[in-house]
């Protein structure tokens, strides 16, 4: 966890069972254990940290249920870097906010809109990280 004298804990990870592979904020109905003020959280059994889920299935962010019409980005495979920095970056935009992202958390629709977004506005600079 990173700590900020005067304002707390930023980012931090952890183990807990909802699919997300991270989370800004936090909603106690789904979560527990986390600071109040945390800003970002990252899912230690999910696809930021692991190429699969431990059962074969393999993680990639983004890889489907993009908008209807809109071209389907690369599949970012889980633990690779530009997974890990997509994932911060939709994060991060939650954070902002950026324009036109929508409140995700344990919904499908719009998180899969927020990729679309990242890859849209970022995908050159993931692409370009090794």
């Amino acid at each position: 966890m990173i700590n900020t004298p005067g304002i707390g804990p930023l980012f931090g990870h952890g183990s807990f069972s909802i699919e997300n592979w991270a989370f800004t904020g936090n909603d106690p109905k789904h979560v527990t254990g986390v600071p109040a003020n945390i800003v970002t959280v990252f899912n230690d059994n999910a696809g930021f940290y692991n190429p699969n889920d431990g059962n074969g299935h393999n993680f990639f962010w983004a890889s489907d249920g993009f908008p209807v019409g809109h071209p389907k980005p690369p599949k970012y495979p889980g633990g690779s870097l530009q997974a890990q920095v997509a994932t911060a970056i939709h994060e991060v935009a939650h954070g902002l906010p950026a324009l036109n992202f929508q409140n995700d958390f344990m919904l499908t629709k719009p998180a899969q809109y927020n990729d679309w977004l990242v890859y849209q506005n970022c995908n050159n600079l993931i692409q370009g990280i090794q």
